[in-house]
């Protein structure tokens, strides 16, 4: 059940705060222990902060709503184009996708579409020469690069010169 439920916060973008109750039985286990515990089994979901919670005695029950706040304010940062640009670029230049018919795709402009979730629109010479590995890349790369750590992000790329508003059959979302 709970990982039906992450598959469907995954597809859906939505930031998660993942709550461990009973923290006031289980002893001590360490965070770090715990993070792997959730990464085999809610897959897609690593970024997502965890907070131990006893309903029960009430621990971390307010900061569990600071954490959600965070998401919140998280997911609706918008980032200038000139910043996105430069931190595509740079996570372009040190690791580029692999050659599609002896050519590497080519990333020539970055921006934000839209926040919650943080939307980067990426135009590109080929969207269907990214790989789903090299999206989760740049996902990933963003994630680390700008002020939402812990939040989905929708990568959309558009051909170069597409000036439709949706995505298309020339563009495509990232799986993760």
């Amino acid at each position: 059940m709970a990982s039906k439920l992450a598959d469907y916060a995954v597809e859906g973008k939505k930031p998660v705060v993942l709550l461990v109750n009973k923290y006031d039985l289980a002893g001590r286990i360490e965070p770090e222990e715990y993070r792997s515990y959730i990464d085999d089994r809610l897959k897609g979901l690593s970024f997502a902060p965890i907070v131990f919670i006893s309903a029960l005695t009430g621990f971390n029950v307010a900061a569990a709503l600071e954490v959600a706040r965070d998401l919140h304010r998280q997911a609706n940062h918008r980032v200038t184009t000139g910043e996105l640009n430069r931190a595509v670029s740079d996570l372009f230049n040190r690791r580029r996708p692999r050659a599609k018919g002896g050519r590497i795709p080519k990333i020539y402009y970055a921006t934000q579409a839209d926040v919650a979730p943080p939307t980067v629109v990426l135009f590109v010479s080929d969207p269907e020469a990214f790989s789903g590995n090299y999206l989760r890349y740049i996902e990933n790369s963003l994630r680390e690069a700008f002020p939402f750590p812990e939040v989905p992000l929708k990568i959309v790329l558009r051909r170069s010169g597409d000036r439709r508003e949706e995505a298309s059959s020339a563009g495509r979302e990232t799986q993760q």
